[in-house]
């Protein structure tokens, strides 16, 4: 053979193992693309029980899209190193692909907001687990909130609250869930004590709650959830009913709605993107508060080792309907638990 082919041949030989983990790798984000922002929400469960999985993994790769763009940035390093143009801008569209929900997150875009008061709504997941109650509550009450959503609110967690920090005025209402936990409401002494209704999930999903407020002088429903987390497959149906049935509330909602709670959703998760099908605004992304997070495994000791390492993410959300607006969000520290207080100041839109 001539110099040259053989040159050309020996370079093949040599960059192929290189081509071949690129071919590879774009693959991988090609897969995690399409389960993360095309697999169509709820397909898996229509099939048979094995096909569960890949709703469930549809799931995880959403919440995770953060994650895993983080760990591509490698990826395309690489491809940019290696001169892979074709590759590369591929790759970049992919990636690009999951990073523009958390983009969005940076761009303010709440209404102008119409004459009249406000209410602040918060909500919070004391973690059953944790026993700094004073810590907890102190923190909740420095941060003035009207009413706060509490999730994991255990029987010794409801003791606290109400023996330390309910006066006359101030009001707290509590929904137990099967094996000790529960869903609570706690409202400030300038709240009217708003009725608490349990929904029905039926067997499979796990109780929230509903209780109706008044903004200004007009009513407005606020409902409080706890979605289980997307880490077991094993949780998938319960988790999902809980979801499912959030939703058919909430269709068929003739009020103005706030959804407080930890949905254990990123924002470009599908259940985020089920909230916004109906209407509904996630009030951080429109304060413009960007990636800053409400939940961190670094922030806990129950978790430990390389998941420890991993950025935070923003699971507990406000969710409000259009015709309110968020006039301000805020995130406290949430002494003893893996996840921080979000606090949100709310107001009628313009037009409204």
């Amino acid at each position: 053979l001539p110099v040259n082919e053989r040159i050309r041949r020996g370079k093949r030989r040599r960059w192929w193992p290189i081509g071949a983990v690129a071919w590879s790798g774009l693959a991988a984000l090609l897969g995690c693309a399409v389960m993360a922002r095309l697999w169509p929400v709820g397909l898996g469960r229509t099939l048979p029980s094995p096909a569960w999985t890949l709703d469930w993994l549809a799931s995880m790769t959403a919440n995770l899209a953060l994650h895993i763009s983080i760990a591509a940035s490698v990826f395309l390093l690489m491809l940019l190193v290696c001169r892979r143009w074709g590759l590369l801008l591929a790759s970049t569209a992919l990636v690009a692909l999951f990073a523009w929900p958390f983009a969005m997150t940076f761009l303010p875009t709440s209404s102008r907001v119409a004459s009249g008061g406000t209410l602040r709504v918060g909500t919070v997941n004391v973690l059953g687990s944790n026993t700094r109650f004073d810590a907890m509550t102190n923190e909740l009450r420095s941060m003035r909130a009207d009413v706060w959503g509490v999730q994991e609110c255990t029987a010794a967690w409801a003791d606290a609250i109400e023996r330390e920090h309910c006066d006359e005025q101030a009001s707290f209402d509590r929904v137990a869930w099967p094996g000790g936990g529960g869903i609570a409401l706690w409202a400030s002494a300038e709240l009217q004590a708003p009725a608490i209704a349990a929904l029905d999930v039926g067997e499979a999903g796990l109780p929230f709650v509903r209780a109706e407020l008044e903004l200004d002088g007009r009513p407005i429903a606020l409902y409080v959830i706890h979605v289980l987390p997307p880490l077991r497959l094993s949780e998938f149906l319960r988790r999902e009913a809980t979801f499912d049935a959030l939703l058919k509330h909430l269709a068929a909602e003739r009020l103005p709605s706030v959804v407080v709670g930890d949905l254990n959703a990123t924002v470009g998760a599908p259940r985020c993107r089920r909230m916004r099908s109906l209407g509904y605004r996630d009030a951080a992304s429109m304060a413009g508060l960007g990636l800053q997070s409400t939940w961190s495994a670094g922030a806990h000791p129950r978790y430990g080792g390389a998941l420890g390492l991993l950025p935070g993410l923003r699971l507990d959300r406000i969710w409000i309907s259009d015709e309110l607006t968020a006039i301000s969000v805020e995130i406290g520290e949430g002494p003893g638990s893996d996840h921080r207080p979000v606090l949100a100041q709310l107001g009628w839109a313009a037009g409204s």
